[in-house]
């Protein structure tokens, strides 16, 4: 038997010997001994761990293998706190088991799943004693986890633990050689997350997952590199259900010759707008279950939707997309017989009552610098997937009060399954969407804007509440729609219950590209939610009006034939994502009895300005209805 000593530089022993799988007992046996009488530590009897690797070439049962050497420490006391036996083969994974003693004699640490101690140390599964683990296959240095809390039994995900190795070294080439390493481990740890989700049923995917990447040698980078290379991994995490991606790393400064101490760089984006990125000293106390926010905010996900208050986050800019904002929640006065708007913004998120969540938000830009301020509406998808009953409808109409009092615009994000029909109420939620539907006509009809944002299914009174705000002749309100949103007033479902017509589902009803766009009702076209957010803050920088400004929209006239061909007159910008929709108002023109005129409103995008100067070309001019801040 040959036997080597690593002395550790807290003054620890670690005794490494290797074997075939025939004598592993023996070996173990003799290593033992040989401790216990001093002969391979001088003065000492006892050491901290004996590493046994053994050959496993036959591939023979690990589990028979540990069951030898257990029985070999049962008759020779264990003289160490740990013997971890490795069994190692060409072309396959290693399997390490670990003895440890205990009250009844030596036994296996099953807590370690089956990784080495140090790894397990390394990569922080001590984290995770919480859960009730599963380990699941993965490629090497990649190490995945099904857990489920054992506080709170509902909440289980997925955990990806993964390792970089190498060496620490001030060459050049070096951190190249290490940052290709941690990509190529990134995208393996994606790819296994990925496989694993998509072995669920797709009415359980496990949501709020966690992929850990620990990288070893020290690497020289600074924060601008650090945000690229997070940049150019980001697409590889879509559609993974990720709560964050947390990498721990030592950062080296290559003049200096000095390596910084530990620090975990957490990557998150939660509402798809925009990647946060944040630097702490390494966490080590044990991972909490998820919060009932938390769950929350899993519950909308799995319905492929937001969480209204990560709305909040992302329209205020809380989730890196903007400057700073504030969002100041409001709810109805308890005390008040009529629904009347009270501030609680010392609420916690996650409190609401009813379906329906609203308040004022206000983001700072470069045209109002004090804050660019609107009441915001949101759905809550969690309750009954925003299904509209008094409670809602009341907050909506308080809502619109608070606008109308302090001269803002309306900011709704909508999702609902329309109005409440349950066993204990029915007709009188239908009355209670009737006034709803009164308060926008009188508030638009007053001057007031709603702009919409619709980006999943709107069925119902709340799609008859998304046209009045948006549709008639008088509004000034924008519709912003999503390739996942539809307005419909009775679902694909149950019209094919009924023998009505339908389509293959309520995007092909009533969405953006077959309906809400060709006929003109629909102004913008967004990819998805945080997008639509963007576009709506850039319609703002041509349309808001600072409450109490008295300042007049931009006023032309333009000439429309009368006898123009819808089929022969649309222009590519008519369509277009990026320019807004016309509607053309009867009345009589200075150009001539058979002119009439529009009202246009104000491009939102960087190219709005060459299509308005090829709309002004075929045209005599043109009406904006919306106002302009000067700059």
């Amino acid at each position: 038997m040959r036997a080597q000593r690593i002395d550790l530089p807290d003054g620890r022993v670690v005794i490494g010997v290797t074997s075939t799988v025939a004598c592993a007992a023996r070996t173990v046996k003799r290593v033992c001994r040989a401790i216990a009488a001093g002969e391979l530590v001088a003065g000492r009897s006892t050491v901290y761990a004996i590493e046994v690797v053994v050959a496993n070439e036959d591939r023979k049962d690990p589990e028979a293998i540990v069951a030898t050497v257990m029985d070999a420490l049962d008759a020779t006391a264990l003289p160490a706190e740990r013997c971890t036996v490795s069994l190692c083969r060409r072309g396959g994974g290693d399997v390490h088991r670990t003895v440890v003693p205990g009250p009844a004699g030596a036994c296996e640490d099953a807590s370690l799943l089956g990784l080495h101690p140090e790894i397990a140390a390394r990569i922080g599964l001590a984290r995770l004693g919480g859960f009730v683990l599963e380990r699941l296959a993965a490629a090497d240095d990649v190490y995945c986890f099904r857990g489920r809390s054992r506080a709170v039994p509902e909440d289980e995900r997925l955990f990806v633990l993964a390792e970089v190795r190498g060496r620490t070294s001030d060459e050049a080439d070096d951190a190249a050689v290490h940052i290709a390493g941690f990509e190529r481990l990134f995208h393996q740890a994606t790819s296994a997350l990925r496989a694993l989700r998509s072995a669920c049923d797709p009415r359980r995917r496990l949501h709020w997952n966690r992929i850990t990447i620990v990288v070893g040698p020290a690497v020289a980078l600074d924060a601008s590199a650090l945000e690229e290379i997070a940049q150019r991994l980001a697409p590889a995490t879509r559609h993974l259900g990720l709560e964050k991606v947390v990498v721990r790393l030592r950062l080296r400064d290559r003049v200096r010759r000095t390596t910084a101490e530990p620090v975990e760089l957490v990557v998150s984006d939660l509402t798809g707008s925009r990647m946060e990125i944040a630097m702490r000293q390494p966490e080590t106390a044990p991972l909490e279950p998820a919060t009932d926010y938390e769950r929350k905010v899993v519950e909308a996900r799995r319905r492929g939707h937001v969480y209204p208050y990560e709305i909040v986050r992302m329209v205020a800019g809380g989730n890196g997309a903007g400057p700073a904002a504030t969002f100041e929640e409001y709810d109805l006065d308890p005390e008040s017989d009529e629904p009347r708007a009270v501030c609680v913004a010392d609420r916690p998120h996650g409190q609401n009552a009813a379906a329906a969540v609203f308040g004022i938000v206000s983001t700072p830009t470069d045209k109002v610098p004090e804050g660019m301020r609107r009441v915001l509406i949101l759905s809550d998808p969690t309750r009954g997937m925003g299904a509209l009953a008094a409670p809602e409808c009341d907050r909506i109409v308080a809502a619109v009060d608070l606008a109308e009092r302090l001269g803002l615009p309306v900011e709704w994000i909508p999702i609902s399954s329309g109005a409440r029909i349950a066993m204990d109420s029915g007709t009188e939620n239908l009355d209670a969407t009737a006034r709803v539907a009164r308060r926008i006509i009188t508030f638009t009809e007053r001057g007031g804007v709603i702009h919409l944002i619709v980006y999943g299914v709107n069925v119902g009174a709340q799609s008859y509440w998304d046209a009045l705000a948006t549709m008639i002749g008088h509004t000034r309100g924008t519709l912003i729609m999503t390739p996942d949103a539809s307005m419909v007033l009775t679902g694909r479902a149950a019209l094919e219950a009924s023998g009505g017509v339908a389509a293959e589902d309520e995007v092909a009803i009533g969405g953006f590209e077959r309906i809400m766009g060709p006929n003109g009702e629909a102004q913008y076209y967004s990819g998805d939610l945080a997008a639509a957010v963007r576009t709506l803050n850039e319609h703002y920088r041509y349309t808001y009006v600072v409450p109490g400004e008295a300042i007049r929209p931009l006023e032309t006239s333009r000439c429309v034939p009368t006898r123009r061909s819808m089929a022969t007159g649309l222009r590519p910008w008519a369509i277009s994502s990026t320019m807004p929709r016309t509607r053309v108002a009867s009345g009589r023109s200075p150009c001539g009895p058979s002119c009439r005129r529009s009202s246009t409103r104000t491009g939102a995008t960087s190219s709005a300005g060459a299509h308005g100067l090829a709309l002004r070309r075929r045209s005599c001019g043109t009406r904006t209805s919306a106002g302009r801040r000067s700059a």
